[in-house]
C-alpha cells in the first residue's frame, strides 16, 4: 500500500505542476500581448511625447491674427524690409490698436 499511495502522490504533484506551468504559460503570454499592444514610454522624452501627442492646439488669440494679418500686409506693401522691422511696426501698430 505504501508504494501505491507514493505513486499517487507523485501523478498528482505532477498534474498539479503541468497546470500550474500552463498558467504561469498563458499569463506570460497575456503579459507579452499587452507589452506589443502599448510600450511604456521610456524615460521623461518618452512621457512628454506622448503628452504633447494627446495635446489639442489652441486657438490663436486676436493679437496672433492681428500680427499674422499685418506682417503679410507690411511683406507685400514693403518687401525690402527686414522680418524684425516688419515686426516692430506691427506690434506698433497693435499698441496703437488697442490704444484707440
Amino acid at each position: 500500500t505504501w508504494g501505491v499511495t507514493l505513486s499517487h502522490r507523485l501523478i498528482r504533484m505532477a498534474k498539479k505542476n503541468t497546470k500550474v506551468e500552463k498558467k504561469e504559460k498563458e499569463e506570460s503570454a497575456e503579459e507579452e500581448e499587452e507589452e506589443e499592444a502599448s510600450p511604456p514610454p521610456k524615460g521623461k522624452k518618452g512621457a512628454a511625447k506622448t503628452a504633447k501627442a494627446e495635446k489639442t492646439k489652441r486657438a490663436p488669440s486676436a493679437y496672433n491674427i492681428f500680427i499674422k494679418d499685418k506682417l503679410a500686409e507690411l511683406k507685400t506693401s514693403n518687401p525690402e524690409m527686414d522680418h524684425k522691422q516688419r515686426f516692430k511696426a506691427a506690434t506698433e501698430a497693435w499698441n496703437e490698436q488697442k490704444k484707440a
